[in-house]
Parts: C-alpha cells; structure tokens; sequence
C-alpha cells in the first residue's frame, strides 16, 4: 500500500474522530489508541499491523455502528486497506 494512501485514510479517521460527539472515555482511548498505531503504520512502511490493530479497528466498527455511522465508514476502509496490503 503506498504511504500517500495510508496518510489520507489516517487524515479521514481523524476528521472523523474530531467530528464524533458523545463518545464515552472508553470509546475515545480506543479511537486514540488506534490514532497512534496506524500513525507509526504511516511512519514506517515496513511495519507489520499487529493482528491488535485490526481487532480494535473491528471493535471500533462495531461499536460506532449505529451511533457514529461516518466514524465506522472511515474504520472500515482503514480495516479493508489494511488487510488487502497484507499488512
């Protein structure tokens, strides 16, 4: 995956982020979680995803589903390019 990629869905997951009103604190420590790891992803095009990452991208869609439905779209696309990259 190129790294131009990479960075525009980390700038899309982030406007998205800043978007997203009533989350609770567990809701924004996992998006911030994922916020880091996907930037040292952007980072580093060697890096491998830890099988983590895409479980809390998981977590995330699945938890924002019908309350944050823009947040999830931008979840699943960074999930789908990470698992097509085989990263």
């Amino acid at each position: 995956m190129a790294n131009e990629e990479r960075r525009k869905l980390l700038e899309e997951f982030r406007n998205q982020v800043a978007q997203a009103e009533s989350l609770d604190e567990e809701g924004r420590n996992l998006l911030l979680s994922l916020d880091k790891e996907i930037e040292r992803l952007t980072e580093d095009e060697t890096a491998d995803t830890p099988d983590t990452v895409l479980e809390q991208l998981q977590e995330g869609i699945e938890r924002f589903e019908e309350t944050h439905p823009t947040l999830t779209l931008a979840l699943s696309q960074m999930m789908t390019v990470l698992s097509n990259a085989g990263i």
